[in-house]
């Protein structure tokens, strides 16, 4: 995790340095005979600078999805989940609908 030094008198902690610009989302969705489904994959940063790969899934007939964090060491470990997540999706069938890549820009 990158830090800066804090320059708030009494800080203990160094405050975390936020890559936004390296953060990543991918959005899937495919319809089924009961209406569509979506899965959506988040790549970034919690408060404290931790990486985090955050699912979120659900269907159009529901109003409540479900949600799962994971925390990984690196972005480049959470990139590496995120390309197996992107195959698996595929190959049940959904489609990439929203991608947001900051590399690629």
């Amino acid at each position: 995790m990158n830090t800066v030094a804090s320059n708030i008198p009494g800080a203990s902690r160094p405050l975390p340095v936020y890559q936004m610009s390296e953060w990543s989302e991918i959005r899937w969705e495919k319809e089924t005979d009961n209406g569509s489904r979506y899965y959506r994959v988040l790549v970034h940063q919690d408060l404290l600078g931790t990486w985090l790969l955050t699912r979120v899934w659900g269907g159009s007939l529901r109003q409540a999805g479900q949600m799962k964090e994971h925390p990984v060491d690196s972005r480049e470990e959470a990139l590496g989940l995120l390309e197996e997540i992107d195959k698996r999706r595929k190959a049940r069938g959904y489609r990439v609908v929203q991608l947001l890549d900051n590399e690629t820009k």
